[in-house]
């Protein structure tokens, strides 16, 4: 009986010890970041989305200039503050991290000449200023590939 209690009770050990180890922490990591530490990020970055798609319906440049600067510029930065708390142990998560970092930094950089072109009423800043906007989209968009091609080697479901 005792050789049985021993058995068993190695096992048992040998069973938590290997489960333990199986972890993978990059997968750990993406899920961690994605359902809670970009959670608040997420619904500032929502925000932005719903405030530029105002902008079809302004008339004034005067609006626009409110917009980026009562809603759009506080938001980035606010994202960007709450990006700089955010704090990653692998590579791979700390890539994705980054490209949406520098996503963000774009979209604030062009926004800002929105913001110089609007007082200005200057149409070349207006045309830099989009340009910085594509650039933006287009490392946001490398941001969502990164991340479902990350979830989907690690066979985590994004919502």
């Amino acid at each position: 009986m005792k050789k049985f209690a021993v058995l068993v009770l190695a096992l048992v050990l040998c069973t938590t010890f290997l489960s333990g180890c199986g972890a993978d922490p990059v997968a750990e990591e993406l899920e961690q970041f994605l359902s809670i530490d970009m959670l608040e990020i997420n619904k500032l970055h929502a925000d932005v989305s719903s405030e530029t798609k105002k902008w079809e319906s302004f008339k004034k440049d005067k609006e626009a200039i409110e917009s980026i600067e009562d809603v759009l510029l506080p938001n980035f930065d606010e994202i960007l503050k709450g990006l700089s708390k955010i704090s990653l142990g692998t590579a791979e998560v700390k890539a994705i991290k980054e490209k949406y970092q520098q996503s963000i930094n774009v979209y604030k950089e062009g926004y800002e000449i929105f913001l110089q072109a609007f007082k200005a009423g200057d149409s070349d800043l207006v045309s830099a200023a989009s340009e910085k906007i594509r650039q933006a989209e287009t490392l946001l968009k490398e941001y969502y590939s990164l991340t479902e091609a990350l979830a989907k080697e690690k066979e985590i479901e994004l919502k």
